[in-house]
């Protein structure tokens, strides 16, 4: 009933919610309650999203673990807010895809990982706050630092992180200095 009513706008004759509420009600408990949480939040900003997720959510709780299959989540909600709706339906699909990805980037570092860190980072050499936003390259325009949406240029997050400050610090020194 809550699941019906989270993604009701996308429901009709044909597509009814009965189906997916019975499997989701033959999960554990905990995976019910993960599946209706992130149904609420994605349904915010799309109830087809939602539904989407909500067809492979238990799948993707199996493969990844809890934190796992969130981060999934978000990196499709990611795409749905740059590419739109067909690419993150798509991206929810490819769990096998993500799941490769995930692999062979064990190293890599996502911009929403360290970008507190890097705000502070940044604070510290500025002596103000500046702001900090993802992008597909590194750039500034003296009062934002744009950096990559992810690192995987080394073996190690260690490495991929430091990176991710030389990147911010090189750019500050663009603000800063108007050179680089």
């Amino acid at each position: 009933e809550r699941f019906e009513e989270l993604v009701g706008a996308v429901l009709s004759s044909r597509r009814t919610a009965t189906g997916l509420s019975q499997e989701l009600a033959r999960q554990p408990r905990a995976v019910q309650e993960f599946t209706l949480h992130w149904v609420a939040i994605t349904a915010r900003s799309s109830p087809e999203l939602a539904y989407q997720f909500a067809t492979v959510a238990p799948g993707a709780i199996d493969a990844l673990g809890v934190a796992g299959a969130e981060s999934w989540l978000i990196a499709a909600m990611d795409v749905y807010d740059r590419e739109g709706l067909y690419r993150a339906a798509a991206s929810l699909k490819d769990l096998p895809g993500y799941l490769r990805q995930r692999t062979e980037q064990a190293g890599a570092v996502a911009f929403t990982e360290v970008a507190h860190l890097l705000e502070h980072f940044l604070a510290g050499l500025s002596g103000r706050t500046m702001k900090l936003e993802p992008d597909d390259v590194a750039w500034t325009d003296t009062n934002t630092v744009y950096l990559p949406r992810r690192i995987a240029r080394f073996a190690t997050r260690e490495e991929n992180f430091r990176a991710y400050k030389v990147a911010a610090a090189l750019l500050w020194a663009q603000a800063r200095y108007g050179t680089f």
